[in-house]
């Protein structure tokens, strides 16, 4: 979707790479100085994040080899019916929410040959791990065999943890076939599974597993105790995916068996061998063994794996701070890397900082004459849907918010100190050009480095949401519209903007009926746009029976940490949740 509109700025400003939220893995550079700004076209140019895409002013494909842009942006509701194409997959607005571009595999688990030939203790040889079953597994040359009995599984339980709704985890494994199987019960198997402990007398309840039947001469694969698929069986070597967006695949050496199978992603999982015989011994026959192992991890980017909530606390020593109404949160870093906090309560704005790296679910209030007689900012007329943005150097924050005078909401910015306690400046109004033609209901604000330009995102009583550019942060020129008009709402809240891994990312609260859930849209250039989730944030508990909004989100060590607005169809609190970054 292509918004046209005028721009007609030729000067700068002072700005930095911090917004309302994370998560900037570009840096933000050099702003440009005050006259050095070139003429802007008469209508909105491409503004990439990575000047590797090769896209040309107009966003069509160039001789040389350019993107033709819009054409991977026809079903903006549907990202993998447009990101399937090799044309468009490289996009890095095609990777949230997909598994098609995770991080690297780290190594976890394995198993091999030197590992267990001569073997003693299975344990201290294994690693991190728990040996379960009766008799428990043991070594047989340079391979494992597996003990239990009839009843019960013995195998290897490793220590490691996967959150498998972010990660992207990878199991190859090869097995020995059993000799002499007409009618035993030989079996060896490997897999995944949310179980923290395997005793003497336990089942293994494997969430997604590839299990070698001796007695059926088969390798299965079995999803929550249901077999999904059989092949005849073979040493291997066999490999098992699970991908974060719940997909499974199989492949033996290098054919792929199966791909579209589905398994429910669980927050802790761990690596499992196991298996069991009818009477395990070294001396006997040789039955069904497991002969390799290797696992590794990627993490995705996955913009709806969050940890469980946690209700936010305001504290200065013994004192506790309970705010009457808190809304619209905003977060910045601070120099310090102090994730600082700035929220609306009965039409102030009240500033908090985190500086325990430990708790970031306990907030400092910064009034100078205690907890809530100072706000930062009041006045005659309210202030809601607060953006913060970090100042160049060590300068403070700009503070951009919606100020509701007698005409309507209009979005204004000051500048504060960097203890966020006061207000470093006055108060000045920005102007949005075209004037929107229905009264704003949010907006954010940040600076964006590699393009140099203010980027603003408003949302209005009408539902839309529009995205706007500027060069000295006061002046903004409409840029393009997002794609609200399909999400089939009843209203559209506040904005949040934030610059990820080469691309504009926007969260805006919706509300069907009485609940509210946060929809996330993504785009590489500021023109095109598409919707990863409309569900990335939602209600989890009986605190947020009636959903979460207002999501403003910081980079915080290798992390991305919100705080939001919890609603419950009494009381509003702030709570926070984090998810790990790539």
């Amino acid at each position: 979707m292509l918004a046209t509109g005028c721009m007609a700025l030729d000067d700068s400003t002072e700005g930095r790479d911090a917004d309302t939220g994370p998560i900037a893995d570009v840096d933000a550079g050099t702003v440009p100085g005050q006259d050095a700004a070139p003429p802007q076209p008469s209508a909105p140019a491409p503004l990439p994040l990575d000047d590797s895409a090769n896209y040309t002013d107009s966003g069509e494909a160039r001789g040389d080899g350019g993107r033709d842009l819009s054409a991977c942006y026809d079903t903006p509701y549907d990202p993998d019916a447009d990101c399937s194409d090799p044309r468009c997959g490289a996009l890095a607005s095609c990777c949230p929410g997909r598994a098609a571009c995770c991080g690297d595999y780290a190594p976890g688990p394995r198993l091999s040959a030197e590992q267990l030939e001569g073997c003693v203790d299975l344990e201290s040889c294994l690693g991190a791990s728990t040996l379960f079953g009766a008799p428990s597994p043991f070594v047989v040359g340079p391979t494992l065999a597996l003990g239990g009995d009839t009843h019960y599984d013995s195998g290897v339980l490793f220590q490691e943890v996967y959150d498998l709704r972010h990660e992207r985890v990878r199991i190859a494994a090869r097995f020995e076939l059993p000799v002499d199987c007409d009618g035993c019960f030989e079996s060896a198997a490997f897999g995944v599974t949310t179980q923290a402990t395997l005793g003497a007398f336990d089942h293994v309840d494997a969430l997604a597993a590839l299990v070698l039947s001796g007695a059926r001469s088969e390798v299965r694969l079995v999803v929550a105790g249901v077999v999904v698929a059989r092949w005849d069986a073979s040493e291997g070597p066999w490999a098992l995916e699970l991908a974060p967006t719940g997909a499974l695949t199989v492949a033996r050496a290098d054919e792929i068996l199966l791909e579209g199978a589905r398994f429910a992603p669980a927050a802790r999982a761990h690596v499992v061998l196991y298996g069991h015989s009818r009477n395990p011994g070294a001396t006997d026959s040789q039955g069904a063994r497991i002969a390799s192992l290797e696992t590794g991890a990627a993490r995705c980017d996955m913009p709806s794996a969050w940890s469980a909530p946690t209700t936010l606390r305001f504290e200065r020593g013994p004192e506790i701070w309970q705010a009457f109404d808190p809304r619209d949160p905003a977060l910045a870093l601070d120099a310090e890397g102090v994730p600082t906090l700035v929220f609306a309560d009965e039409g102030a704005l009240f500033a908090a900082k985190a500086p325990d790296p430990g708790r970031r679910d306990r907030f400092v209030p910064r009034a100078p004459g205690g907890f809530d007689d100072t706000p930062l900012l009041a006045g005659d007329h309210p202030f809601t849907s607060p953006s913060l943005t970090r100042r160049a150097g060590d300068a403070g924050f700009w503070l951009h918010a919606l100020r509701h005078e007698e005409g309507g909401p209009r979005p204004v910015r000051v500048a504060i100190d960097e203890d966020a306690l006061a207000p470093a400046g006055d108060v000045e109004t920005l102007r949005l050009t075209p004037t929107p033609r229905t009264p704003l209901v949010g907006l954010a604000v940040t600076w964006v480095g590699p393009v140099g330009r203010w980027v603003l995102v408003a949302t209005d009583v009408a539902g839309r949401a529009t995205a706007y550019a500027s060069h000295d942060g006061l002046g903004f020129e409409r840029w393009s519209d997002l794609p609200t008009e399909g999400l089939h709402v009843d209203a559209v809240g506040v904005p949040r903007l934030t610059v990820e891994r080469a691309t504009y990312r926007v969260r805006v609260d919706t509300r069907r009926g009485t609940r509210w859930q946060v929809a996330l849209f993504v785009s590489d250039d500021l023109l095109h746009w598409r919707l990863i989730d409309d569900e990335s944030v939602t209600g989890v508990d009986s605190t947020e029976r009636v959903g979460a909004r207002a999501v403003a989100s910081v980079r915080d060590g290798d992390r991305e940490l919100i705080v939001y607005e919890a609603l419950d169809g009494v009381l509003t609190r702030l709570r926070t949740r984090s998810r790990p970054l790539q």
